[in-house]
């Protein structure tokens, strides 16, 4: 049984990493980006595992600059040895909310964010169990509905 959920968490590591390989570039993570003004960040889905494995995802009224998913994804509660994803919609593009938090499994809650309609993502913020962090711009920057003030 012990092998199996270290097999489990294994390929849910292995489905991640590749996930975010694929979708996005890989970037610095910046320690805060200065902002006038804050957007409005909701929490729109959120999947948690029984051993704490997490998978979140939010919705901004704007596209989040780098530094500000990275300032959201560093509030939120985190632990230690377990995989956390960060998952950030904008504009029209539709975000997970009960596909997400009804997710059976780890894998299959790390899938909804790389199936469609939900892999038009703004941001990914991907902590492995070793706690290394990743952040990715998603391929559906381009395709998201520009928003008032987008350039």
């Amino acid at each position: 049984m012990k092998l199996m959920a270290i097999l489990t968490l294994a390929g849910a590591v292995i489905l991640a990493l590749a996930l975010v390989s694929a979708l996005g570039r890989e970037t610095t993570v910046p320690a805060s980006d200065a902002r006038a003004e804050r957007p409005t960040v909701h929490r729109v889905g959120y999947f948690k595992s029984g051993v704490r494995d997490r998978v979140i995802a939010f919705r901004s009224d704007r596209r989040l600059t780098e530094g500000e998913a990275v300032a959201v994804f560093e509030r939120l509660p985190r632990t230690g040895g377990r995989l956390f994803q960060m998952v950030v919609y904008s504009g029209d593009v539709p975000a997970p909310a009960d596909a997400l938090t009804l997710a059976p499994s780890l894998m299959a809650a790390l899938q909804v964010t790389a199936s469609p309609p939900f892999d038009r993502w703004d941001w990914i913020v991907f902590a492995n169990p070793a706690g290394e962090v990743t952040v990715r711009a998603g391929s559906g920057r381009e395709a998201a509905v520009p928003l008032p003030g987008d350039a």
